[in-house]
């Protein structure tokens, strides 16, 4: 019963905008079979979209609404062996069915913050596998189970880079498991399931075996950057955001509490299934609170509930740990994570007018839409006319800038993708679809590369737009320098710029300009670089504390200030110094469309004259010296 009620959404419409511009992305890259590691290079792997049931086209969209829907049966198939396996009675079944009903999509206007979508489910039914592999007696049903969730850690490798290091953790962990009870066969169906899962889905997405190291060093860089680039301490508008952080990580201490304690007390199964339940719990806690919203720590409540209440039944199937400490701590998680799910979690985040709901029956409506577009190709046909309308309506181009840019292939800079698709234009992307996320050198030099290439896009769509309060042109500095070589700007729309590429655009060498080095809150002068362009390579390196803080949730944030045209002073905006080594654009600044323009054809009007940075609390996180190396170019 609890599986029909918790049944997942079947299909919504893709609408325009936002987060939904990537999930367009990545819908289409796996439909067009882009490669992974050299054309793509994503917070998601291949298989990516399918967590959301968002429709561009029907063939894409029913692998989605497929694949959501076995996820959805492989959990609960799981789960019951599992409640089966350890002699659960039969109010014990009720109470996991009553958490899980109370926890799953309980805000489904959140689509892209709903718990739980494909990869959850997915790893929540390699963690019970695993837990009933350690614990069957029988050894070729425990090589059966590992071998199982192996297929699933597969999936888990091409769906997203959080996902990826839960399946690494439970890899880890399960081999830590069974290799003391010399386990060795489930160990090697484990690995076997995991490579044969991996292997086949990749070649499956019409992926190239020789891309798969590019595609995990894409992952690693990605995964590595993320936290630095992308962390937000404090959701806008939260009231209280030092107590959601506290209930967070007393669910994390609760964990470690009761692990502690099972392990002395030698209460093996309950300390097992502890121990693989610990990376799926962790890395959503980073998932979650590295970038602060409510919605991701709804996320976070709802799975801390489920994963405790499996700790409480299968501790409470055990005589000797009934009243033992670990039951107690699960109640109370649960107990907690079942309020916070149920509304009072969106007050302590400022969300006042967020109500929860339960999945049924809103879930069973969207399932008469799917069945008449798997029924009707008239149907299909026409959902597709609307999302196209839509996404048109959203992105309006004049019709002859459409004509022009249907002649050649087009990229859209930074993040509005959804125009290539409203407009059927031909998509030649950068590898890190939107410019924020090319987070490290590595990624910046990916997109650059790209852009010098023989088969680089003859159009680009530039738009001065980013994230988090971001200076636009500090996202990807290295690439950003190569559009501004070889591409000319070619018409300036009301929210973008048409680039085109030139014929011969060979890049002018660099020359060194002189250093200097400050220290953070202090104004850096920025030398005169009469009429070429002028960069900086600026260096901010984290001490021992700011390592340790990115590794286990989050550093302060630094921010930059630009001093221009005669002592004007720019707003703070958020600095990521991971890309800044790549060298910043510092001939003029540059905040909107015009101002671009300008400085795209070597018009300094605005130059800039010092540089500060700032840290928040605590600076002690970061080194105190700014270097900064100084080159130029000529303008193309």
């Amino acid at each position: 019963m609890a599986a029909l009620l918790t049944l997942p959404l079947a299909i919504y419409p893709m609408p325009p905008g936002g987060e939904f511009n990537y999930q367009a992305a990545m819908t289409v890259a796996f439909r067009d079979h882009l490669q992974w590691g050299s054309q793509v290079a994503w917070t998601y792997g291949p298989y990516g979209y399918l967590n959301e049931p968002a429709f561009l086209d029907f063939n894409t969209w029913v692998l989605a609404f497929a694949a959501n829907l076995v996820a959805h049966l492989a959990f609960f198939s799981v789960l019951t062996v599992f409640l089966y396996w350890i002699k659960a009675r039969p109010w014990q079944w009720v109470l996991v069915a009553v958490v899980l009903v109370l926890s799953f999509d309980r805000y489904t206007g959140s689509k892209f913050e709903r718990f739980p979508v494909l990869d959850h489910e997915a790893a929540l039914a390699a963690t019970l596998l695993l837990y009933l592999a350690a614990e069957i007696s029988n050894r070729k049903l425990a090589t059966l189970l590992a071998g199982g969730a192996g297929l699933i850690i597969g999936f888990l490798f091409v769906d997203k880079g959080t996902f990826l290091l839960v399946g690494a953790g439970l890899l880890a962990v399960y081999i830590a498991l069974a290799l003391p009870r010399r386990r060795i066969g489930s160990i090697v169906a484990l690995l076997g399931g995991l490579v044969a899962g991996f292997l086949v889905l990749w070649v499956l997405a019409g992926q190239s075996t020789e891309g798969i190291p590019s595609y995990f060093r894409t992952v690693f860089e990605t995964v590595a950057g993320y936290t630095p680039a992308m962390s937000r301490p404090i959701q806008p508008r939260a009231p209280h955001p030092t107590l959601q952080l506290g209930l967070a990580i007393a669910m994390l201490a609760t964990t470690g509490l009761s692990l502690l304690a099972t392990l002395w007390r030698r209460e093996w199964p309950l300390f097992r299934l502890l121990l693989l339940t610990s990376p799926l719990l962790f890395f959503l806690f980073k998932n979650s609170f590295v970038r602060v919203s409510e919605a991701h720590a709804l996320a976070f409540w709802a799975l801390a509930g489920v994963l405790q209440v499996l700790v409480l039944v299968r501790a409470l199937a055990t005589t000797e740990t009934r009243r033992s400490a670990p039951t107690v701590l699960a109640v109370a998680t649960v107990l907690v994570s079942v309020v916070l799910v149920a509304g009072l979690g969106p007050l302590l985040g400022g969300l006042r007018n967020v109500r929860p709901a339960l999945a049924f029956p809103s879930n069973f409506a969207s399932y008469q839409l799917a069945a008449a577009l798997i029924a009707s190709p008239d149907r299909r046909l026409s959902e597709e006319a609307q999302v196209n309308r839509a996404l048109r309506a959203a992105y309006p181009l004049p019709p002859d800038v459409v004509d022009e840019l249907r002649q050649g292939t087009v990229d859209v800079v930074p993040v509005d993708l959804q125009v290539v698709f409203a407009y059927d234009f031909h998509w030649d992307p950068q590898p890190a679809l939107q410019s924020y996320q090319a987070y490290r050198p590595y990624l910046d030099h990916l997109d650059a590369q790209h852009y010098l290439g023989p088969q680089a896009p003859r159009f680009v769509l530039f738009a001065t737009k980013t994230v988090d309060g971001r200076y636009p042109l500090f996202d990807e500095p290295e690439a950003y320098r190569v559009l501004f070589e070889r591409y000319v700007v070619r018409q300036q729309l009301t929210n973008m710029l048409v680039l085109e590429r030139r014929a011969d655009a060979p890049i002018p060498p660099e020359r060194e300009a002189g250093s200097v080095t400050g220290s953070l809150g202090q104004w850096i002068p920025v030398p005169a670089h009469g009429d070429q362009r002028l960069y900086g390579r600026v260096q901010v390196g984290y001490s021992l504390l700011g390592q340790a803080m990115v590794l286990l949730h989050q550093p302060p944030v630094l921010h930059i200030r630009i001093r221009y045209g005669g002592g004007q002073i720019s707003p703070a905006y958020r600095f990521v110094p991971a890309v800044a080594v790549d060298g910043l654009e510092l001939s003029g600044y540059a905040p909107d469309l015009s101002s671009v323009e300008h400085l795209a054809a070597g018009q300094f009007d605005q130059p800039i004259e010092a540089i500060q940075i700032v840290a928040d609390s605590p600076t002690s996180a970061y080194q105190q010296a700014v270097k900064v190396t100084y080159f130029v170019q000529a303008v193309g």
